[in-house]
């Protein structure tokens, strides 16, 4: 008797230790991804579809460009630019993402660009993977033990004699600039181990494992997050259209550009939303000031011009800070983040965004044209007079330089958790070439107002 009461007291005490590792871990992955509480934030309805998620209304407004405290200190990065414009700026409204794109969201696309490949090669190896469409049957599950994608998409490895899914072989034909252009659908996973680190964990794991599903992508080019963009806005529309019984089922080959091309389709175009891209420079500087219609005194996107609150706990995750001495006076842990960490994780500004500085930098949709930037300069010079345009022959020179090593060059905006707080001031500007890809760089998406 007394051992069937041990018996059943052990089980009791697994189920329980079983139960406070899944709100523990449930904690862990998702404190602070709840969204925004407060009640005047406007947010696209999460019933019209999951990709729409998270998306944040940012009204119409001008604004002045924030002040930043000079960057005489680190004018030998090869990123940073130091030409400084203050001018006046109004941006229409739009939605942005109230965190930077995850793991988790960008995995579904290289699942889906995955499953593609295996239907293509299905779909030429038998007709009965074939819908009436000459596409490939959803109804069929992929088998990958099928002789054709082992033998196409899978690479033998010496150790244990496993076998590698060939990611290099992913691809997603994206349109930029008007081009049709093919760019690679997996991140970068081996920039972990930049500069002689050891971060072969974070190379093996950070992508993949669940663990880091909220934790935000890096190692993501310009044109791949432009790619995601577009896959997004085609999975979105092709979901509505589902809904509104317009298609049947969902197709590997579905377009919303190829859609409208067709003349008896124009009549849904109401139900279409509008395309998913990253945010223009003077819309993130915008957003990231709360969307104040006039000056802002912050430096930063939080409503105080320091690092940290009352309590001593820093706002964002960011990189060291070394005083005049050499002393590091603020190590990489000492904001609760050795590298990245989970997105959402501290307090978002007025209008609900999270993360606008620190954690990752983001790209922005702008171009970068040393060229336009000296066309702008006398414009604002013509206007405000020269102590406006603010941009020294010196300042010129460097930015000169660094826009011909980057070039062709995006801005990046925001700071990461490598980075010095000056990078997370509003106005810092970075440039990187629109071809590479960093772990300290990720995303965040945009998207048109719609009255829908």
């Amino acid at each position: 008797m007394i051992e069937l009461i041990k018996n059943k007291m052990k089980k009791y005490y697994s189920l329980l230790l079983a139960f406070l590792f899944i709100i523990s871990t449930s904690f862990i992955y998702h404190t602070g991804n709840k969204g925004a509480k407060n009640p005047n934030i406007s947010v696209i309805s999460k019933k019209k579809n999951k990709y729409l998620d998270g998306m944040i209304f940012i009204p119409m407004g001008t604004f002045t460009t924030p002040s930043n405290n000079g960057f005489n200190a680190t004018e030998k990065d090869s990123t940073l630019l130091l030409s400084y414009i203050k001018k006046q700026i109004s941006v229409q409204a739009f939605y942005l993402s109230k965190n930077e794109v995850t793991n988790s969201e960008y995995r579904e696309f290289v699942r889906w660009a995955k499953n593609k490949m295996a239907h293509d090669i299905l779909v030429k190896q038998d007709s009965k993977y074939q819908n009436k469409k000459g596409e490939y049957n959803q109804d069929i599950p992929i088998d990958w033990e099928n002789e054709q994608l082992q033998k196409a998409l899978f690479s033998n490895q010496s150790e244990f004699n496993s076998k590698s899914f060939k990611v290099e072989l992913l691809k997603y034909t994206v349109v930029i600039d008007g081009k049709s252009e093919q760019v690679d659908v997996f991140p970068d996973t081996l920039i972990w181990m930049a500069k002689n680190r050891y971060n072969k964990p974070l190379t093996d794991n950070y992508f993949w494992h669940p663990a880091y599903d909220y934790y935000p992508v890096v190692g993501v080019t310009w044109k791949q997050a432009q790619a995601y963009c577009q896959w997004r806005t085609d999975r979105l529309n092709e979901e509505v259209l589902i809904a509104a019984k317009v298609l049947d089922s969902y197709s590997d080959n579905f377009s919303t550009t190829t859609f409208l091309k067709d003349s008896k389709n124009k009549e849904y175009q109401h139900l279409l939303y509008p395309s998913f891209r990253l945010p223009s420079e003077s819309e993130w500087e915008f957003a990231a000031m709360g969307a104040q219609n006039q000056d802002s005194k912050y430096v930063y996107p939080w409503k105080s011009s320091r690092l940290f609150n009352k309590k001593g706990k820093y706002y964002a995750n960011f990189g060291p800070i070394t005083d005049i001495n050499a002393v590091r006076i603020k190590n990489y842990i000492d904001d609760d983040g050795f590298h990245t960490i989970i997105v959402s994780n501290y307090e978002p500004n007025g209008l609900g965004l999270y993360d606008m500085a620190g954690n990752v930098a983001e790209w922005q949709n702008d171009k970068y044209s040393i060229e336009l930037e000296t066309k702008q300069a006398i414009e604002v010079e013509s206007v405000n007079g020269k102590d406006q345009a603010a941009i020294s022959h010196a300042a010129k020179q460097h930015d000169a330089k660094i826009a011909k090593a980057q070039h062709p060059a995006r801005v990046v905006k925001g700071g990461s958790w490598a980075d010095g707080p000056i990078y997370l001031q509003i106005s810092t500007r970075t440039i990187m070439n629109e071809n590479s890809s960093s772990m300290r760089v990720g995303f965040r998406i945009a998207m048109d107002y719609s009255k829908k």
